[in-house]
């Protein structure tokens, strides 16, 4: 019969058999040894280590930047980074190897925040520092970039072009802070320096890990001068936001400026633009609006 089923004593002999055919074959054919395939299995899929634990070398994400916690490859660039030559060192390591955006940092603007209580006036909470991806987002770095500096004098709507005075309407703790509708404070105005509204550049740079630095809109093609910054890792707005900067100094004040919001978004205390511009590294100095 067919499956008769195994007789006492009958797998030793079995074995012993399928080990001879094996060695003879292996002989012949000069087949590796079935462990050996398992070592070298092995060593080709040792384990790459990053923010969300152990994954293959060959899934590891090159999303890249500076996050508000502890960051690593996966999702957040590595480490944090102070200044141009670490972060395009990182960059374009990772840009090599994946062909991925360029993340070159190559603007660096500030704003100044303060929070602006009644009867008291502002009062100075501390500076947030972004680092902006000029080479792979011109057109929405320039836009963000000539906001902090002001230079652009006044827009169409007859307000100036300027983030200085603005704040932050929208406050939602553990996702994100968003600010610089600078024509209307409450998120249903802004003007960018190229109009009421410019169009979407592209979507190559992910969010990744907290503290990236993207621009709020309506819809396709409505960026304006609004703009946000992540609190937490947010895949979902992955191709649908444009991802144009990252935060590479000022977590304490961001984390003072999500203290004040809520669950509805509503910020429970006015926390305002005092001052913005763009720091020059060549001669530490900066241009301040």
């Amino acid at each position: 019969m067919l499956y008769e089923g195994r007789r006492p004593g009958s797998d030793a002999a079995s074995c012993s058999i399928f080990l001879q055919f094996l060695w003879l074959y292996q002989m012949v054919n000069a087949v590796p040894h079935p462990l050996a395939l398992l070592h070298a299995r092995t060593a080709a899929t040792k384990n790459f280590t990053g923010i969300g634990g152990s994954v293959p070398a060959q899934s590891v994400s090159t999303s890249s930047g500076i996050g508000l916690s502890a960051s690593g490859i996966v999702g957040s660039g590595g480490k944090n980074v102070n200044d141009n030559n670490q972060h395009k060192t990182l960059s374009d390591t990772l840009r090599s190897s994946s062909g991925g955006p360029d993340l070159t940092i190559t603007h660096r603007v500030f704003i100044d925040i303060a929070l602006d209580e009644p009867g008291k006036g502002a009062v100075h909470i501390g500076r947030v520092v972004f680092g902006l991806y000029g080479k792979e987002m011109p057109k929405t770095v320039e836009n963000f970039r000539s906001l902090c500096t002001g230079e652009m004098g006044l827009g169409k709507s007859g307000v100036p072009l300027s983030y200085k005075g603005s704040l932050f309407h929208r406050i939602v703790p553990h996702f994100m802070i968003q600010g610089g509708d600078i024509t209307r404070g409450d998120g249903r105005g802004g003007e960018s320096i190229f109009g009421p509204h410019f169009n979407d550049e592209g979507f190559t740079i992910r969010h990744g890990s907290a503290g990236a630095l993207a621009m709020a809109n309506s819809g396709p093609d409505t960026n304006n001068s609004q703009f946000y910054v992540t609190l937490t890792e947010t895949p979902w707005l992955d191709g649908k936001h444009v991802v144009f900067g990252r935060m590479v100094s000022g977590q304490e004040v961001i984390k003072r400026i999500e203290a004040s919001g809520s669950s509805s978004g509503q910020p429970k205390q006015r926390m305002i633009v005092s001052a913005a511009g763009e720091l020059r590294p060549e001669k530490s100095a900066a241009r301040v609006t």
